[in-house]
């Protein structure tokens, strides 16, 4: 944990209460039931639309002629496909090992290290609302502040980019010990 990256980013007098990561083993969220099949369409139409290209689905000595160059124009709802059934799981592994949340006395914190640093913060005390999503496992999500209708839908799915973190307020995504930093967070907003 880059303690010391978060510790450039206190404030004044403030103090870290826990610090955590998301689970790298949980890869799939809600949004993940209308994704994957939607990226299982774009694939099976676009190799629909590279046979019929190439002529497999013609009759011999009927209309139409193959045109190979056409098969290329299949290319953008492959990729389309082929980002929603693997590549957005391989964006989201890649977040997660390098995003790290803290809870502090006064905020919560998510940061994102790499080659930039990118931060988002909340305080704590003036969110208007603290959301939890817990499983039976104990790992879950906790949302700081009202999200637009439907973010959090489409949230943690490798699709959303850090900046647009569950639709503009801070979350932390499948930490472990969701529970016990609910009550943290809860205690800190009563104090």
């Amino acid at each position: 944990m880059p303690n010391h990256q978060i510790k450039e980013e206190l404030l004044k007098d403030e103090k870290i209460l826990w610090t955590g990561q998301p689970d790298p083993s949980v890869h799939f969220a809600p949004g993940d039931a209308f994704l994957l099949p939607a990226g299982i369409i774009f694939i099976g139409f676009g190799i629909v639309w590279v046979f019929v290209s190439l002529g497999f689905f013609n009759e011999p000595g009927g209309a139409g002629r193959p045109n190979p160059l056409f098969a290329f124009t299949a290319l953008p709802p492959l990729v389309i496909g082929f980002y929603l059934v693997l590549g957005r799981y391989l964006v989201k592994i890649r977040g997660k090992r390098r995003t790290y949340y803290a809870v502090t006395d006064q905020r919560a914190i998510a940061l994102l290290a790499g080659s930039k640093k990118v931060i988002m913060a909340a305080n704590i005390k003036t969110v208007p609302i603290v959301t939890k999503t817990i499983k039976k496992s104990g790992i879950g999500n906790l949302r700081f502040g009202n999200s637009y209708p439907g973010a959090m839908f489409f949230e943690n799915v490798g699709m959303n980019t850090f900046s647009s973190n569950a639709g503009g307020v801070v979350a932390f995504y499948d930490i472990k010990d969701a529970e016990e930093v609910f009550r943290l967070v809860s205690e800190v907003r009563s104090s």
